[in-house]
């Protein structure tokens, strides 16, 4: 089920979940009442019932959120691939490296009637002809296998640094080239982030205090040793005068 972007296949699965929930509700009743017609209308129960998106009483989904690291950048596939889960999740969600964003699931999350599930591009499908070539570009180069030898270059990279600047960075975490780590504070998360920029790294920010990695599957252990000794000469630079 494809879809424009990472809210919209977020959104639309939890619809998904709540139709397959109420509809066990009713017995497996695909029909309607009138009074549910009428009602979801203005918004009220039992057309629209009051429902919660987290419950751990018994018929619970699970939808695993893979916008962010779908496709790759933790070295595999899909990150719950690394889970060891004993049955697969109900619902996946995908967008960003995928090209288009969207959602898969097991059958019975299928919505039981015709656009149910509808908005007005459903994603424009034609970028899974992109996709196709991505992934047959990834076969094809084995970039699942060069994510796991940057990221493991990249993640002790870090931790080294780490420890050669305990009390500024901290909390080095992640998979893959999908990594993250946690500076002193904000104030000094954002100087270093600037730093960065005028030494030519582009990074991100994230929460509060951390600073975010999540290069391109062709990112190589060179690419990684490069932004390893601009980030030392960044932080030596700020905290070593």
């Amino acid at each position: 089920m494809t879809m424009m972007c990472g809210s919209c296949s977020n959104e639309n699965a939890f619809k998904a979940v709540f139709m397959w929930y109420r509809m066990k509700e009713r017995g497996g009743r695909l029909d309607f009442s009138h009074e549910e017609i009428a009602s979801c209308m203005y918004n009220q129960p039992p057309g629209s019932p009051k429902m919660s998106i987290m419950s751990f009483k018994r018929g619970a989904a699970l939808i695993i959120d893979e916008v962010q690291t779908g496709c790759g950048p933790t070295g595999k596939m899909w990150c719950h691939e690394h889970f060891d889960l004993p049955t697969p999740p109900d619902v996946v969600t995908f967008s960003k490296k995928m090209l288009i964003g969207g959602f898969y699931f097991k059958p019975q999350f299928k919505a039981p009637h015709p656009y149910r599930i509808f908005n007005t591009w459903m994603g424009d499908p034609g970028k899974l002809i992109l996709l196709e070539c991505v992934l047959k570009v990834m076969r094809q180069n084995n970039l699942l296998c060069l994510v796991e030898q940057s990221g493991t270059i990249l993640k002790n990279g870090l931790l080294e640094l780490e420890t050669e600047y305990p009390f500024h960075i901290n909390s080095v975490r992640g998979r893959g080239t999908f990594l993250s780590f946690n500076v002193s504070s904000t104030a000094m998360r954002d100087k270093l982030i600037i730093n960065l920029k005028k030494n030519g790294v582009l990074c991100g920010a994230c929460g509060e205090t951390s600073i975010r990695l999540r290069p391109a599957l062709i990112f190589a252990p060179k690419h990684a040793q490069i932004y390893l000794d601009i980030l030392r000469k960044t932080l030596n630079k700020l905290y070593c005068p």
